[in-house]
Protein backbone atom coordinates (compact mmCIF):
# COMPACT_ATOMS: atom_id res chain seq x y z
CA UNK A 1 0.00 0.00 0.00
CA UNK A 2 1.36 3.25 -0.45
CA UNK A 3 0.59 6.52 0.87
CA UNK A 4 0.69 9.58 -0.58
CA UNK A 5 -1.06 13.19 -0.43
CA UNK A 6 -2.46 15.18 -3.27
CA UNK A 7 -0.43 17.96 -4.31
CA UNK A 8 -0.65 20.65 -1.90
CA UNK A 9 -2.82 23.45 -3.62
CA UNK A 10 -1.24 25.91 -1.62
CA UNK A 11 2.49 25.62 -3.55
CA UNK A 12 0.92 25.99 -6.49
CA UNK A 13 0.39 28.80 -8.72
CA UNK A 14 -2.46 30.25 -10.36
CA UNK A 15 -1.55 29.12 -14.02
CA UNK A 16 -0.96 25.18 -12.10
CA UNK A 17 -4.70 26.18 -11.09
CA UNK A 18 -6.49 26.90 -14.08
CA UNK A 19 -4.54 24.88 -16.20
CA UNK A 20 -6.04 22.06 -14.24
CA UNK A 21 -9.08 23.21 -15.35
CA UNK A 22 -8.70 23.17 -18.91
CA UNK A 23 -7.76 19.51 -18.80
CA UNK A 24 -10.76 18.67 -16.90
CA UNK A 25 -12.80 20.70 -19.37
CA UNK A 26 -11.54 18.07 -22.07
CA UNK A 27 -12.40 15.52 -20.73
CA UNK A 28 -15.91 16.57 -20.02
CA UNK A 29 -16.12 17.96 -23.39
CA UNK A 30 -18.34 19.47 -25.16
CA UNK A 31 -20.08 19.68 -22.18
CA UNK A 32 -18.96 22.41 -20.08
CA UNK A 33 -17.58 22.20 -16.67
CA UNK A 34 -19.40 22.03 -13.78
CA UNK A 35 -17.69 22.26 -10.04
CA UNK A 36 -19.62 18.98 -9.28
CA UNK A 37 -17.70 17.27 -12.84
CA UNK A 38 -14.36 19.27 -11.25
CA UNK A 39 -14.31 17.71 -8.27
CA UNK A 40 -15.18 14.23 -10.06
CA UNK A 41 -11.43 14.26 -11.90
CA UNK A 42 -9.81 17.43 -10.66
CA UNK A 43 -6.46 17.70 -8.85
CA UNK A 44 -7.90 19.67 -6.08
CA UNK A 45 -11.64 20.48 -4.79
CA UNK A 46 -13.80 23.28 -6.37
CA UNK A 47 -13.66 24.96 -2.92
CA UNK A 48 -9.75 25.18 -3.22
CA UNK A 49 -10.33 26.84 -6.64
CA UNK A 50 -12.83 29.20 -5.32
CA UNK A 51 -11.25 30.11 -2.43
CA UNK A 52 -8.09 31.20 -4.32
CA UNK A 53 -10.15 33.18 -7.75
CA UNK A 54 -12.91 34.51 -5.59
CA UNK A 55 -15.51 32.32 -7.09
CA UNK A 56 -15.94 29.59 -9.91
CA UNK A 57 -16.97 31.65 -12.37
CA UNK A 58 -14.00 34.09 -12.03
CA UNK A 59 -11.97 31.02 -12.01
CA UNK A 60 -13.92 29.60 -15.47
CA UNK A 61 -12.92 32.90 -16.84
CA UNK A 62 -9.59 33.59 -16.42
CA UNK A 63 -8.93 29.94 -17.93
CA UNK A 64 -11.10 30.99 -20.53
CA UNK A 65 -13.64 28.48 -20.76
CA UNK A 66 -17.03 28.64 -21.50
CA UNK A 67 -19.60 28.59 -18.30
CA UNK A 68 -22.21 26.18 -17.83
CA UNK A 69 -24.90 29.61 -17.22
CA UNK A 70 -24.94 32.79 -18.73
CA UNK A 71 -23.64 36.06 -16.80
CA UNK A 72 -24.34 39.37 -17.37
CA UNK A 73 -27.18 38.54 -19.36
CA UNK A 74 -28.76 41.66 -20.39
CA UNK A 75 -31.86 43.02 -18.57
CA UNK A 76 -34.21 43.59 -21.57
CA UNK A 77 -33.53 39.93 -21.96
CA UNK A 78 -34.97 38.56 -18.97
CA UNK A 79 -37.71 40.78 -19.27
CA UNK A 80 -38.85 39.51 -23.05
CA UNK A 81 -38.07 35.66 -21.86
CA UNK A 82 -40.55 36.49 -18.81
CA UNK A 83 -42.90 37.62 -21.12
CA UNK A 84 -42.21 34.91 -23.70
CA UNK A 85 -43.57 32.36 -21.22
CA UNK A 86 -46.56 34.44 -20.43
CA UNK A 87 -47.53 34.21 -23.15
CA UNK A 88 -47.36 30.46 -24.03
CA UNK A 89 -49.45 30.33 -20.84
CA UNK A 90 -51.45 32.67 -21.83
CA UNK A 91 -51.94 34.47 -18.77
CA UNK A 92 -50.78 38.03 -17.43
CA UNK A 93 -48.94 37.11 -14.82
CA UNK A 94 -45.88 34.27 -14.19
CA UNK A 95 -45.30 32.07 -10.87
CA UNK A 96 -41.94 31.36 -9.83
CA UNK A 97 -42.45 27.29 -10.29
CA UNK A 98 -44.15 28.09 -13.81
CA UNK A 99 -40.50 30.43 -15.00
CA UNK A 100 -38.54 27.86 -13.56
CA UNK A 101 -39.65 24.75 -15.72
CA UNK A 102 -40.07 27.01 -19.14
CA UNK A 103 -37.61 29.71 -18.69
CA UNK A 104 -34.42 30.32 -20.54
CA UNK A 105 -32.61 31.48 -17.18
CA UNK A 106 -33.47 30.62 -13.27
CA UNK A 107 -35.55 32.33 -11.49
CA UNK A 108 -33.31 33.50 -9.23
CA UNK A 109 -30.78 34.93 -11.97
CA UNK A 110 -33.98 36.92 -12.70
CA UNK A 111 -35.01 37.91 -8.93
CA UNK A 112 -31.18 39.02 -8.70
CA UNK A 113 -31.57 41.80 -11.33
CA UNK A 114 -34.21 43.51 -9.50
CA UNK A 115 -32.95 42.73 -5.64
CA UNK A 116 -34.42 39.69 -5.37
CA UNK A 117 -37.86 40.66 -5.99
CA UNK A 118 -39.63 38.58 -8.47
CA UNK A 119 -42.84 40.98 -8.13
CA UNK A 120 -40.67 43.58 -9.17
CA UNK A 121 -39.83 41.57 -12.46
CA UNK A 122 -43.02 41.04 -13.12
CA UNK A 123 -43.72 44.62 -13.35
CA UNK A 124 -40.83 45.50 -15.25
CA UNK A 125 -42.12 43.27 -17.51
CA UNK A 126 -45.53 44.53 -17.81
CA UNK A 127 -47.01 41.56 -16.29
CA UNK A 128 -49.07 41.47 -13.13
CA UNK A 129 -47.99 40.45 -9.76
CA UNK A 130 -49.03 36.54 -9.02
CA UNK A 131 -50.68 35.86 -6.18
CA UNK A 132 -49.16 32.73 -5.12
CA UNK A 133 -45.82 34.84 -6.03
CA UNK A 134 -47.18 37.57 -2.60
CA UNK A 135 -48.66 35.93 0.20
CA UNK A 136 -48.22 37.93 3.00
CA UNK A 137 -50.81 36.36 5.20
CA UNK A 138 -51.23 36.67 9.41
CA UNK A 139 -50.17 34.34 11.63
CA UNK A 140 -53.88 33.13 11.57
CA UNK A 141 -53.77 32.59 7.41
CA UNK A 142 -50.20 30.52 8.27
CA UNK A 143 -51.90 28.35 10.95
CA UNK A 144 -54.83 27.55 8.48
CA UNK A 145 -52.32 26.67 5.81
CA UNK A 146 -50.40 24.32 8.58
CA UNK A 147 -53.48 22.51 9.87
CA UNK A 148 -55.20 21.54 6.23
CA UNK A 149 -51.87 20.17 5.85
CA UNK A 150 -51.75 18.07 9.16
CA UNK A 151 -55.38 16.51 8.46
CA UNK A 152 -54.70 15.64 4.83
CA UNK A 153 -51.60 13.96 5.96
CA UNK A 154 -53.09 12.69 9.46
CA UNK A 155 -49.46 13.67 10.82
CA UNK A 156 -47.52 16.89 11.44
CA UNK A 157 -46.65 18.07 8.24
CA UNK A 158 -42.90 18.37 6.76
CA UNK A 159 -41.66 21.59 5.11
CA UNK A 160 -41.00 20.14 1.72
CA UNK A 161 -44.60 18.56 1.81
CA UNK A 162 -46.21 22.25 1.67
CA UNK A 163 -45.30 24.06 -1.80
CA UNK A 164 -46.80 25.96 -3.68
CA UNK A 165 -48.91 25.78 -6.31
CA UNK A 166 -50.92 23.42 -4.05
CA UNK A 167 -50.99 25.80 -1.42
CA UNK A 168 -51.39 29.14 -1.30
CA UNK A 169 -47.44 29.73 0.63
CA UNK A 170 -44.95 27.09 0.67
CA UNK A 171 -42.91 25.41 3.98
CA UNK A 172 -40.35 27.82 3.57
CA UNK A 173 -41.96 31.03 3.70
CA UNK A 174 -43.83 29.26 6.95
CA UNK A 175 -40.57 28.47 8.17
CA UNK A 176 -39.08 31.88 7.32
CA UNK A 177 -41.74 33.75 8.91
CA UNK A 178 -41.60 31.84 12.55
CA UNK A 179 -37.58 31.34 12.41
CA UNK A 180 -37.73 27.20 11.10
CA UNK A 181 -39.82 24.58 10.97
CA UNK A 182 -40.43 23.68 14.27
CA UNK A 183 -40.80 26.63 15.75
CA UNK A 184 -43.99 27.26 13.25
CA UNK A 185 -45.52 23.98 14.20
CA UNK A 186 -44.76 24.86 18.23
CA UNK A 187 -46.55 27.94 17.69
CA UNK A 188 -49.66 26.71 15.69
CA UNK A 189 -49.85 24.08 18.33
CA UNK A 190 -49.62 26.47 21.47
CA UNK A 191 -51.89 28.69 19.44
CA UNK A 192 -54.98 26.18 19.26
CA UNK A 193 -54.51 24.61 22.60
CA UNK A 194 -54.80 28.31 24.32
CA UNK A 195 -56.43 30.98 22.07
CA UNK A 196 -60.37 30.66 22.33
CA UNK A 197 -62.41 28.76 19.66
CA UNK A 198 -63.49 31.00 17.11
CA UNK A 199 -66.64 32.83 17.16
CA UNK A 200 -68.18 31.18 20.54
CA UNK A 201 -71.53 32.34 21.90
CA UNK A 202 -72.94 32.49 25.28
CA UNK A 203 -76.25 31.99 26.38
CA UNK A 204 -77.46 35.14 27.77
CA UNK A 205 -80.14 37.47 27.56
CA UNK A 206 -79.60 40.79 26.77
CA UNK A 207 -78.57 41.90 30.33
CA UNK A 208 -76.03 39.41 30.71
CA UNK A 209 -77.75 36.53 32.71
CA UNK A 210 -78.09 33.45 31.97
CA UNK A 211 -80.82 31.96 29.94
CA UNK A 212 -83.44 29.17 31.20
CA UNK A 213 -82.64 25.73 30.21
CA UNK A 214 -86.19 25.79 28.41
CA UNK A 215 -85.21 28.68 26.39
CA UNK A 216 -81.17 27.72 25.76
CA UNK A 217 -82.72 24.98 24.23
CA UNK A 218 -84.12 26.30 21.29
CA UNK A 219 -81.15 28.57 20.58
CA UNK A 220 -77.64 27.64 20.09
CA UNK A 221 -75.04 29.03 21.92
CA UNK A 222 -71.98 28.41 19.70
CA UNK A 223 -71.85 28.96 15.53
CA UNK A 224 -72.41 25.62 13.06
CA UNK A 225 -68.93 26.45 11.75
CA UNK A 226 -66.00 24.96 13.45
CA UNK A 227 -62.82 26.88 13.09
CA UNK A 228 -59.55 25.58 12.56
CA UNK A 229 -58.21 25.58 16.18
CA UNK A 230 -61.10 23.44 17.59
CA UNK A 231 -61.07 21.12 14.38
CA UNK A 232 -57.21 20.42 15.24
CA UNK A 233 -57.90 19.91 18.83
CA UNK A 234 -61.22 17.20 17.65
CA UNK A 235 -58.39 16.02 15.27
CA UNK A 236 -55.27 15.22 17.60
CA UNK A 237 -57.87 13.91 20.26
CA UNK A 238 -59.38 11.08 17.71
CA UNK A 239 -55.60 10.04 16.70
CA UNK A 240 -56.20 11.49 13.12
CA UNK A 241 -58.35 8.44 12.94
CA UNK A 242 -62.02 7.95 11.74
CA UNK A 243 -63.39 7.35 15.13
CA UNK A 244 -66.68 5.09 13.20
CA UNK A 245 -63.84 3.06 10.57
CA UNK A 246 -60.82 3.99 11.79
CA UNK A 247 -59.50 5.24 8.34
CA UNK A 248 -56.58 7.41 8.38
CA UNK A 249 -54.22 9.11 5.91
CA UNK A 250 -51.73 8.68 7.65
CA UNK A 251 -52.23 4.77 6.77
CA UNK A 252 -54.21 4.88 3.49
CA UNK A 253 -53.67 7.86 1.47
CA UNK A 254 -56.26 9.34 0.20
CA UNK A 255 -58.64 9.01 3.01
CA UNK A 256 -60.41 12.88 3.66
CA UNK A 257 -61.28 13.82 7.25
CA UNK A 258 -63.89 15.74 8.46
CA UNK A 259 -65.32 16.77 11.63
CA UNK A 260 -68.54 15.89 12.30
CA UNK A 261 -71.35 16.97 14.97
CA UNK A 262 -72.26 13.88 17.13
CA UNK A 263 -75.68 15.40 18.39
CA UNK A 264 -76.62 16.67 14.66
CA UNK A 265 -76.82 20.78 14.54
CA UNK A 266 -80.19 20.66 13.64
CA UNK A 267 -81.35 18.79 16.56
CA UNK A 268 -79.59 21.42 18.99
CA UNK A 269 -75.97 19.51 19.10
CA UNK A 270 -73.18 22.08 19.73
CA UNK A 271 -70.36 23.07 18.16
CA UNK A 272 -68.07 21.96 20.83
CA UNK A 273 -65.13 19.35 21.59
CA UNK A 274 -67.54 17.21 23.62
CA UNK A 275 -69.80 17.24 20.76
CA UNK A 276 -67.49 16.66 17.65
CA UNK A 277 -65.60 13.21 16.34
CA UNK A 278 -63.61 12.79 13.41
CA UNK A 279 -65.00 11.00 10.40
CA UNK A 280 -64.20 10.04 7.36
CA UNK A 281 -65.64 11.57 4.23
CA UNK A 282 -67.95 7.45 3.60
CA UNK A 283 -68.89 7.37 7.14
CA UNK A 284 -69.82 10.86 7.16
CA UNK A 285 -71.80 10.68 3.96
CA UNK A 286 -73.79 7.68 5.24
CA UNK A 287 -74.05 9.62 8.74
CA UNK A 288 -75.37 12.45 7.31
CA UNK A 289 -77.71 14.56 10.04
CA UNK A 290 -78.14 10.96 11.82
CA UNK A 291 -77.55 11.20 15.67
CA UNK A 292 -75.40 8.18 17.25
CA UNK A 293 -77.50 6.19 19.29
CA UNK A 294 -76.35 2.56 19.23
CA UNK A 295 -73.01 3.37 18.28
CA UNK A 296 -71.61 6.00 20.79
CA UNK A 297 -68.60 7.01 19.57
CA UNK A 298 -67.68 8.28 23.09
CA UNK A 299 -66.77 4.66 24.44
CA UNK A 300 -63.29 4.45 25.47
CA UNK A 301 -63.71 0.86 24.72
CA UNK A 302 -63.91 1.40 20.86
CA UNK A 303 -61.09 0.33 19.17
CA UNK A 304 -61.60 2.97 16.74
CA UNK A 305 -61.30 5.45 19.40
CA UNK A 306 -58.05 6.20 20.23
CA UNK A 307 -57.42 9.52 22.36
CA UNK A 308 -54.13 11.79 22.17
CA UNK A 309 -52.15 12.60 25.29
CA UNK A 310 -52.49 16.15 23.71
CA UNK A 311 -48.47 16.13 23.13
CA UNK A 312 -47.02 17.73 19.97
CA UNK A 313 -45.79 15.01 17.48
CA UNK A 314 -43.11 16.18 15.45
CA UNK A 315 -42.76 15.35 11.89
CA UNK A 316 -40.57 12.13 12.26
CA UNK A 317 -43.66 10.49 14.44
CA UNK A 318 -41.64 11.18 18.06
CA UNK A 319 -43.84 12.57 20.69
CA UNK A 320 -42.13 15.19 22.58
Amino acid sequence: MRFELPPDKRAMTNEQLLGDLRKCEREFAPLPLTKQRYNKVGLFSSAGIQLRFGSWDKAITLAGLRHSKRINVPLEELLEDLRRVANELATTTVTVGEYGSRGKFSPSAVSRRFKGSWNAALIAAGLNISPLGNFNGTDEQYFEVIETAWQRFGRPPKQAEIRRPDWPVGGKSIARRFGSWRAALEAFVNQAEHAPAEGAKTCEDANGSPLPDQERAAVHCTNRNIGWRLRFLVLRRDGFRCRLCGASPAITPGVQLQVDHMEPWANGGETVLENLQSTCDRCNGGKSALPLQETDATDENKPHDRPQDGRLIDAGGDRT
